[in-house]
């Protein structure tokens, strides 16, 4: 229920009248935006002016590196260190990798792909939580990593795990 005051506006009368009114102020506020406008491109002019125009030289203008255009110079991609294996190299698996990289546990992933159907997946997913679990064991000093196989956990252990280092 409306439990506002209505009050009338003067010179209002009929329905025309208010559609003229209407029009009025989207007119004036169509002129206010134009003006606007127009008053940003000339800024954007004035900011466009100041800036160099092209072709009229900088000290920098075509430098390059020098010293590999000789025959006897290596590249700059013969420097040790430049090289990327990417074939065999390892993930840096972490005892959180999934909630750092995902922001949610292995075993949620899983429960997503299963629901989703897509079940080709799990077979990528379930080497990379073995991974991060045998990351997990490796926080500890006395607990060999290759536990992982052999301890009757359950996702819920192995959460509460990462959760209390203790």
């Amino acid at each position: 229920m409306f439990e506002g005051r209505i009050e009338g506006v003067f010179g209002i009368e009929s329905p025309e009248d208010v559609l003229k009114l209407l029009d009025e102020k989207l007119i004036s506020q169509e002129i206010k935006n134009n003006q606007q406008e127009a008053k940003l491109l000339q800024e954007k002019k004035k900011a466009a002016s100041k800036q160099p125009k092209e072709g009229s030289g900088s000290p920098r203008e075509e430098a390059a590196i020098e010293g590999f255009d000789s025959s006897n110079m290596g590249g700059g991609d013969k420097q040790p260190g430049v090289e990327l294996d990417t074939g065999n190299a390892p993930l840096p698996m972490t005892k959180t990798w999934f909630v750092d990289s995902f922001g949610m546990q292995g075993n949620e992933i899983m429960d997503l792909l299963v629901k989703s159907g897509r079940d080709e997946l799990i077979e990528v997913i379930q080497p990379l939580i073995v991974q991060e679990r045998m990351a997990l064991l490796k926080s500890f000093p006395s607990v060999s990593p290759d536990l992982v196989h052999t301890l009757p956990f359950t996702d819920f252990d192995w959460e509460m795990l990462q959760k209390n280092n203790d």
